[in-house]
């Protein structure tokens, strides 16, 4: 284990459940993941109108990026509703 990882309020043993308040900010991460891919797809749609082929990949690699990340925070919080319910 990395040093000073169990005294971070983010390390959560099997069993222990995940302080309340990191739901807060996982909430809060997810909010501005999906603001930024509105904003990615408002991006990825101009470049596709200018037929900028570069653009538009850079576009869908973020893109793709966030939905990654969103589905991580979603895994994230099932994970932590199971561990809260068994506690």
């Amino acid at each position: 284990m990395p040093a000073g990882l169990d005294e971070s309020p983010y390390y959560r043993p099997t069993g222990r459940p995940i302080q309340a308040g990191v739901l807060g900010h996982v909430t809060t991460l997810r909010l501005e993941y999906e603001e930024r891919k509105a904003v990615m797809l408002t991006y990825l749609d101009l470049k596709r109108r200018e037929s900028d082929w570069h653009g538009c990949q850079d576009g869908a690699s973020d893109i793709r990026d966030i939905d990654a990340a969103l589905e991580a925070l979603r895994k994230l919080v099932e994970m932590t509703e199971g561990s809260n319910a068994r506690s």
